[in-house]
């Protein structure tokens, strides 16, 4: 083939798919499973589904001593009967890196960007019958939602001040949480334990300008290798 018409259809392939690319939208992806545990000194979240995986943690978190349940708190330990509600949200740029999978591509180790985004749990159950100085469990339903979480190569900085977005996510989800009580029946950590819910995520597509400086450089090098072939 000529090397010019080459270098053309090059440019002309790489500008069709940054048609294509600019009006890529978000893939919608059913939840069937996995958890998040709040507790000790982290936070651990993964999600799961068909064609998605995705698991990120917050570390060094002092999540006992200022345990957000109503009427039972690390300082005042839970009573039998009691109403024990939880409710609390962790900033999104507060998480560690994360990594996912998502319909086969592989996103490892990104960062979140703070921005408003952020993971958000609310529950509610009544606390059984208590012992004393006995461990106790018991179960309540939650329910979890995420937002506004933007995923980036790096953290803004002053060499980088516009890190490089990958992917934005949001999702729902529902399930059971375990509630674990010390001895002393102050709350010591929770198991949120996903049974359904819904994701969507949104991969960030390349700038047209990004796109035709690949082109470009992919017309060029085609017309160098054709040029050394000639006699």
């Amino acid at each position: 083939m000529h090397p010019l018409r080459l270098a053309g259809l090059i440019v002309l392939g790489v500008c069709l798919f940054s048609a294509g690319a600019a009006t890529a939208r978000a893939d919608n992806f059913v939840l069937t499973g996995n958890r998040a545990f709040a507790g000790g000194t982290r936070l651990n979240l993964v999600l799961s589904g068909p064609n998605f995986q995705f698991s990120t943690s917050q570390p060094d978190t002092p999540l006992p001593p200022s345990f957000p349940a109503q009427g039972c708190t690390f300082e005042s330990p839970c009573k039998s009967g009691a109403t024990f509600n939880l409710s609390f949200s962790v900033a999104a740029g507060e998480l560690n890196e994360g990594s996912a999978v998502v319909n086969g591509t592989t996103y490892p180790f990104f960062l979140f960007l703070y921005n408003g985004g952020s993971v958000n749990w609310v529950g509610s159950g009544i606390v059984p019958t208590l012992m004393d100085n006995v461990e106790t469990t018991f179960t309540l339903p939650f329910t979890m939602s995420g937002s506004n979480i933007f995923a980036a190569r790096s953290l803004p900085s002053e060499n980088d001040p516009a890190p490089v977005v990958i992917f934005s996510l949001s999702f729902e989800a529902s399930g059971i949480a375990t509630v674990d009580l010390d001895s002393f029946h102050r709350p010591r950590f929770v198991s949120f334990n996903i049974t359904s819910g819904s994701a969507q995520f949104e991969p960030v597509v390349p700038e047209p300008a990004t796109l035709l400086l690949l082109s470009t450089s992919l017309a060029g090098v085609a017309l160098l290798r054709s040029g050394r072939r000639r006699p």
